[in-house]
């Protein structure tokens, strides 16, 4: 069974889409720091988990790996 893809078009579901992208590189994130073993306060988190710019947040995964405190995530 070949599956085909399809863009959606209409900016609701466009929309509904990039948001689940972002919460899913938001979950990622909080993974690594994590595994880690970095303490992520409730006010970070909520930044984290906040953000739906996919560009900002695939700049945080990159910082996550090397970071050795969250603050420097932000900076």
């Amino acid at each position: 069974m070949e599956t085909a893809y399809h863009e959606y078009k209409n900016p609701f579901f466009k929309n509904l889409i990039a948001e689940g992208k972002a919460e899913g590189e938001a979950n990622a994130l909080l993974v690594i720091l994590e595994a880690r073993k970095l303490p992520v306060s409730e006010e970070d988190r909520r930044t984290i988990t906040s953000c739906t710019d996919l560009d900002q947040l695939g700049e945080w995964l990159r910082r996550a790996v090397t970071i050795t405190d969250v603050a420097q995530l932000f900076d």
